[in-house]
């Protein structure tokens, strides 16, 4: 007994169906098919560029966070600095005292 599906590749329709299924129908088919892969393309498009957005933000906020960590350095630099300045004012007035 040969089966309808002999002489067809894998994810092929056989011609025989094909043949019978009215043309409106084939083409209604195709449409579908194609308006699907499309918006499975923009899906995929939109995903992407949310994906790409996040990964822009993280960026920004690990450079922000540097930024502000390096900031906050350089103002304790200064403090420590401005700290032993006055410490050594502070010392020295009392040096010409005695």
């Amino acid at each position: 007994m040969a089966s309808s599906m002999e002489g067809t590749a894998a994810g092929q329709v056989p011609i025989q169906w094909v043949r019978k299924t009215p043309k409106s129908n084939v083409v209604a088919f195709l449409e579908k098919r194609n308006t699907s892969e499309r918006v499975l393309k923009e899906r995929q498009l939109n995903h992407d560029k949310r994906r790409l957005a996040l990964k822009e933000k993280r960026l920004a906020l690990d450079q922000r966070k540097f930024d502000e960590e390096a900031q906050a350095g350089t103002q304790e630099r200064h403090l420590e600095a401005e700290e032993k300045r006055l410490l050594m004012e502070v010392l020295l007035k009392q040096v010409k005292k005695y």
